[in-house]
């Protein structure tokens, strides 16, 4: 097999020094998730909270529900990324259930086993050799370096955009102090299930929103992060950043490592996790 038309990608990920839980974050890098073209990639960053139950769980999972996909097989990537996130939600969720027939209750912050409160957002991409597919739940958010700008490629579901706010109202909820309910800023997740009522209708839901990006000469990068990122760190600023290092020799993790360390001197609160993956630099 002929080896990927790419650099290698990086990922990184810190423990805020602020917290005592563990790192709640994880992300997933296959470089060849296709046994039939090794371009094919596969690249995720998982946010989780309430505990790493649930994003740990996508970081084992994921990819490979995405692969077993017929969609998959058929080239419809964005569907097989659709397909994937709900095969796993599914599967979790019976393990959550086995774990309270079991007796394993939702009492101790500690427990990292599957649970009704943990839960995760989700930023997830296929690379084939001309287009990129992304998937994503909540505030991890993918972006480009395209001729040194930055390109926004997915859509926060946060509780302050004004999209998702109309439809948690819709659904019969509520927004205060920019949280759904006072509790949660974000408003699609995989788990969280003690506020979901197993509908796409519902306030806080699973489904997730779908792109598609032509890969250009001009796309040099791809940077995937959760919101400890880019809560202090701006895309313009992130993109800057990224393209400089690469530049300058840096390996595509030691990139990612320089992003977040941008983040912990711009006093991010947050465990920080990046993944960079070149494209055109």
């Amino acid at each position: 097999m002929p080896p990927p038309p790419f650099a290698a990608s990086g990922g990184f990920s810190i423990q805020c020094k602020t917290m005592r839980h563990p790192n709640e974050d994880r992300f997933t890098i296959v470089e060849a998730l296709s046994t039939a073209d090794a371009s094919v990639g596969f690249f995720a960053v998982y946010d989780g909270h309430c505990g790493d139950a649930c994003s740990a769980f996508l970081a084992d999972t994921l990819h490979n529900r995405v692969r077993e996909s017929p969609a998959f097989a058929s080239g419809d990537y964005k569907q097989a990324l659709a397909d994937g996130l709900l095969s796993t939600e599914r599967t979790y969720h019976m393990q959550v259930i086995e774990n309270e027939k079991a007796g394993v209750v939702d009492e101790n912050p500690d427990d990292d086993g599957p649970k009704q409160s943990s839960g995760s957002c989700v930023v997830a991409t296929i690379r084939t050799g001309p287009r990129l597919y992304i998937a994503n739940l909540g505030d991890c958010r993918a972006i480009c370096s395209v001729n040194n700008m930055s390109k926004m490629l997915t859509r926060d579901h946060k509780a302050t955009d004004p999209q998702e706010k109309a439809r948690v109202v819709e659904a019969g909820g509520f927004v205060r102090s920019n949280r759904m309910f006072g509790l949660m800023s974000v408003t699609r997740s995989i788990g969280d299930f003690e506020y979901k009522d197993g509908s796409t209708t519902g306030t806080l839901i699973s489904t997730p929103d779908l792109f598609e990006e032509e890969i250009t000469p001009g796309h040099q990068c791809l940077i995937m992060a959760c919101d400890g990122l880019w809560d202090v760190v701006d895309n313009a600023l992130a993109v800057e950043t990224a393209v400089d290092g690469l530049r300058a020799g840096q390996s595509a993790s030691e990139t990612a490592r320089e992003l977040a360390k941008l983040a912990v001197q711009r006093g991010s609160n947050d465990d920080i996790t990046v993944v960079v993956v070149p494209l055109n630099i």
